[in-house]
């Protein structure tokens, strides 16, 4: 494809060869595209998911192969068509039954027999265990990922066979009275608790600690960080949600593949009513709805903005935004993070509507964001170009409030070493830190926290917050 030339101003689209009512109209919907990123330095391609007119002005959603997603104005953008939207041709009956025959040999698995397992490692975040085969020697033996067993009992019996034997070690001491010492690869699993909990204990795997004080700060660009909001009891209340319910709305489209599918990039764990409308089979994930509703009143009886507050809107002293005077939340985005995974800048595709409650739970993540509106590549690169981001470290149990349709944020990275609760709590996993995102804004409108209570759905949480203001 003919390259667009840059002119003087950097971003110059005009074609050499005279432009036709297609080109005009810019990019074909399922078109492959490539996107000059002035701050990137680079290319990015992706394909044209949506078209619409705002202001005037014709823009497209593109939805990029790394995870990204945007709405462009490509009049003022450097960008290539790469192709059309492929056609689809109906095979022959002869042809459908053949792909269907080489379609199921290929999905169908070839199993073998564990024998037993001989050790266990770490790989990358990932649990992975030697594996001697029935029926093969030693040198067949395989280390083999968790997430590849059928059948768990091999991996219950290696783990159960590794831990200390408690009855007979009385005060540490094996019976001969020599000190035994004994040291896990992983820590072994949080033991569940047996009958009713109790409020006023803590969760199992942690030691019971004082709760810290409640601090509402205010950040530029209208966004805050709460600290102190969350007990232990409802942090775990908050994680068995977004991992547990998960398994209902994991299904996020091609979501899935540009973020749990991506090296480097955080899992999906919980979508409810984000990138899809939920299924009517899907139930609402009403302790993180209610808890975040919560944490937002909170944040404004501790000073965050409200529009029409003393006569301030959208667009207040600094470019600072100001939180909706009515609001209501309708979305849930859960992610787990390893280590090694981080966010690129982004900005979240919900636009003007974009205000969302983020809580984190475990590692430590240094977060990042751009104080003013750059909803486009290129608004971006003059924002980093005239001050430099905010940076925030976010703990386990930290909440920020943030207009993320607008202002630029991303996730440097994580601190590989969790907090002792929360290894308690994810122990099993590979998961160093979950993000549980809670929006204003849903693809369904009508599905609102107040439409859910008043159709009869309950509050699932372990406990509330209380009602009593946070300390400045």
């Amino acid at each position: 494809p003919a390259r667009a030339p840059f002119g003087k101003t950097g971003l110059c689209r005009t074609p050499t060869a005279k432009p036709t009512a297609a080109m005009s109209d810019g990019p074909s919907l399922g078109g492959r595209v490539r996107i000059y990123w002035p701050s990137e330095k680079r290319w990015f391609r992706g394909e044209v998911k949506l078209r619409r007119m705002k202001r005037g002005c014709a823009e497209h959603r593109v939805d990029y192969d790394d995870g990204d997603s945007r709405w462009h104005n490509l009049e003022s953008e450097a960008w290539l068509h790469l192709a059309e939207p492929r056609q689809t041709i109906t095979p022959s009956p002869q042809q459908y039954q053949k792909r269907r025959r080489r379609r199921r040999q290929e999905d169908e698995p070839v199993l073998f027999v564990v024998e037993r397992i001989m050790e266990a490692r770490t790989n990358g975040g990932a649990r992975e265990f030697l594996v001697r085969w029935a029926g093969y020697s030693a040198e067949h033996d395989s280390w083999e990922p968790s997430c590849s067993f059928l059948d768990r009992a091999p991996i219950e019996a290696f783990e159960a066979a590794r831990r200390p034997n408690l009855s007979s070690r009385a005060g540490g001491a094996a019976a001969n009275g020599t000190a035994v010492t004994h040291v896990a690869a992983q820590a072994p699993p949080c033991p569940l608790p047996v009958g009713p909990l109790d409020a006023s204990a803590p969760p199992a795997g942690s030691a019971a600690m004082p709760e810290p004080a409640r601090r509402v700060e205010l950040l530029p660009g209208g966004a805050a960080k709460l600290s102190g909001f969350l007990s232990e009891r409802l942090k775990q209340n908050l994680y068995d949600t977004a991992l547990i319910s998960g398994w209902d709305f994991r299904d996020a489209g091609r979501a899935n593949l540009r973020y749990t599918g991506a090296q480097g990039r955080p899992d999906i764990l919980l979508e409810w009513n984000y990138y899809q409308a939920p299924e009517q089979h899907q139930p609402p994930p009403m302790a993180l709805l209610s808890t975040a509703a919560e944490l937002i009143d909170a944040a404004l009886r501790g000073g965050l903005k409200q529009e029409g507050a003393d006569g301030e809107g959208e667009g207040a002293e600094g470019g600072a935004f100001c939180f909706p005077r009515e609001w209501a939340l309708r979305s849930v985005l859960g992610l787990g993070y390893r280590a090694s995974d981080d966010m690129a800048w982004h900005t979240d595709m919900a636009g003007e509507e974009g205000w969302l409650c983020s809580i984190s739970l475990g590692a430590t993540a240094r977060f990042e964001y751009l104080p003013a509106a750059a909803p486009s590549a290129r608004r971006r690169c003059v924002v980093q170009n005239e001050q430099p981001p905010v940076k925030v470290d976010l703990e386990c149990g930290d909440v920020l409030l943030l207009q993320g349709g607008l202002l630029p944020h991303r996730i440097v990275g994580c601190t590989r070493e969790p907090p002792p609760f929360f290894a308690g709590i994810s122990a099993g996993t590979a998961l160093c830190r979950v993000n549980i995102q809670v929006r204003l804004w849903g693809h369904d409108p009508s599905l609102s926290l107040g439409s859910l209570l008043e159709d009869g759905f309950q509050d699932e949480r372990s406990e509330r917050i209380s009602a009593e203001g946070p300390g400045s």
